[in-house]
């Protein structure tokens, strides 16, 4: 008797407690329900207002990156832009005798070349004596007051003469000997040297023997012409 008391009592203890596995099913459901999700359902599709509102947030979201856009492009294009503007226009370019003869002279091939080419530069530009000189000298052939239009640009202030020619003798006299299978002229000396004077490596020329002079030994002009 007592050995069936003892497995009954064995059987009852073994047996799984429904009632907490039921428990536990439905508090697990309750926590799902308060996400707006039941266990085992499928996800409820978004009805029409929903489909529409993520549209416009789709649609606003790629307008703001849009402009975002657009505001850096165009910052950067302006900064861009003005930084080179600043470069080109800096005053000090020098200034040889084709562009100055070019912009007097209307009927010259180079005329509207060196229109653009002054307009780009801020003056004064720096020049010297036997540029001038050469300028006058070309003008004369075209028009007899060419010269007194060659010498009112300088009083207009659109170039100035920065180099004494005798106070550089011996380094004219090296430069002309260095090119002289050029052959150099006596006003592309002197613009060699100024070039070192006021370290300033940009030269208003047509003249393509520009690309080979170098001053300061090595340094190579910049050629805007």
């Amino acid at each position: 008797m007592n050995h069936v008391l003892h497995l009954r009592r064995e059987a009852l203890r073994t047996r799984p407690r429904r009632e907490g596995r039921s428990s536990t099913v439905g508090r697990s459901e309750a926590r799902h329900w308060s996400h707006g999700i039941r266990v085992g359902s499928p996800r409820p599709a978004p009805g029409r207002e929903g489909a529409r509102r993520a549209a416009q947030r789709a649609r606003s979201c790629r307008a703001e990156c849009g402009q975002v856009h657009a505001r850096t492009a165009g910052s950067l294009h302006e900064h861009a832009t003005s930084r080179r503007i600043r470069r080109m226009n800096r005053p000090g370019v020098l200034l040889d005798t084709g562009p100055l003869v070019a912009l007097l002279s209307k009927n010259d091939a180079g005329h509207t070349r060196a229109e653009r080419l002054f307009a780009d530069c801020e003056p004064p530009l720096r020049c010297c004596e036997a540029v001038v000189a050469e300028a006058c000298f070309l003008m004369r052939k075209v028009d007899p007051a060419g010269p007194a239009e060659v010498v009112a640009l300088g009083r207009k202030g659109v170039y100035e003469i920065s180099f004494a020619l005798d106070e550089h003798w011996a380094n004219i006299e090296v430069l002309l000997r260095k090119y002289a299978n050029r052959p150099i002229a006596v006003a592309d000396a002197c613009l060699i040297r100024c070039a070192e004077m006021h370290e300033e490596p940009r030269v208003l020329t047509f003249d393509s023997d520009f690309q080979v002079y170098r001053w300061s030994r090595n340094r190579k002009f910049r050629v805007l012409g």
